[in-house]
């Protein structure tokens, strides 16, 4: 098993991002997005060495296979990225459910049209649900406030980074507080996939597994009765190859004609009855017994005829020799 990590770091300088994956890392600055982290996959790759352009790589079959996950292997190499930013500043992280489904101009439009980040987060989710949403969407966002501008609100409080300081002092990250939103209507949670098993959930799974047998039976059936023959003949009628299985389910028969001998049933059963029944042959046996059957009792009998005696050869005025 293996994930995607995209991780901030903040302090009063900026922000120190650490990332393996798809997951991506993008800073938008006076409305215009840049995406600052590498994705670390196959379509990642071929765009950084221009074999295709980032249209392309959104829509190639390869997209989804990543080259560096952490947990997969017990060695992972992991980018750094130190990044100085500014009052005003948007970091969002974000897994490719939301990059994948949208486009950083719909993304970056969104985020800064948002009254608040929670608003924007829950925008930007809708997107991707709306676009498609075949994968988990997850969105992080933070936006920087001017350091000591007296704002009401501190929305974080993050340990300090200069080790010189006490080890229990800290410093703020203020970020001045939105205006009042107002109420939005109670949201109906999307339920994507069951969290809880089912009652019943062992009988269905039984059978299912009954199910998928009785369908590999029926196969093998088919199969087999595909390549089943076998000669017979039914009372008053004639000797034929049937194909199929020799046996009848309620009433429906599993076999159908294929040859006749057009030699009576009663004719070859009189002279050997062991030669007709329903025992399984392959196409070319079954042949053979009903081409035997032919000469042997379907040819008829061509009748003897007696040639009257020669007469006697006169043997006067001739010496016999001695």
């Amino acid at each position: 098993m293996g994930t995607t990590v995209t991780a901030a770091l903040l302090d009063d300088g900026g922000t120190t991002l650490m990332h393996v994956g798809d997951s991506r890392a993008y800073l938008l600055r006076d409305g215009v997005l840049r995406q600052i982290t590498d994705d670390h996959s196959i379509v990642g790759e071929m765009v950084r060495q221009g074999q295709i352009s980032p249209d392309e790589a959104a829509r190639h079959p390869s997209r989804n296979i990543i080259t560096r996950a952490l947990g997969a292997e017990p060695d992972v190499q992991i980018d750094e990225v130190r990044l100085d930013l500014a009052p005003g500043d948007i970091v969002l992280l974000c897994t490719d459910g939301l990059s994948s489904m949208v486009d950083d101009a719909l993304i970056a439009k969104t985020t800064a049209g948002a009254a608040t980040l929670a608003d924007a987060a829950i925008a930007l989710i809708d997107a991707a649900l709306e676009h498609g949403g075949n994968d988990n969407v997850t969105v992080v966002l933070a936006r920087i406030g001017e350091a000591g501008d007296g704002a009401p609100e501190i929305t974080g409080v993050l340990p300090a980074i200069d080790t010189s300081q006490d080890a229990d002092s800290t410093q703020a990250l203020r970020i001045p507080a939105p205006p009042p939103a107002a109420p939005k209507p109670a949201r109906t949670p999307q339920v994507l996939e069951r969290t809880t098993p089912a009652r019943g959930g062992l009988a269905r799974r039984v059978a299912g597994l009954g199910a998928i047998v009785l369908l590999l039976l029926g196969a093998f059936g088919v199969w087999a009765s595909s390549r089943s023959y076998f000669v017979d003949g039914e009372p008053g009628s004639t000797v034929r190859v049937y194909h199929g299985a020799p046996f009848d389910i309620f009433g429906i028969n599993l076999f159908a004609q294929w040859g006749d001998t057009r030699v009576a049933t009663a004719t070859v059963e009189a002279a050997e009855p062991a030669a007709l029944g329903r025992s399984v042959h392959g196409q070319g046996d079954a042949v053979r017994r009903a081409v035997d059957i032919v000469w042997r009792h379907g040819l008829p009998q061509v009748p003897e005829i007696t040639l009257p005696p020669a007469p006697a050869k006169a043997t006067a005025g001739r010496s016999a020799r001695p």
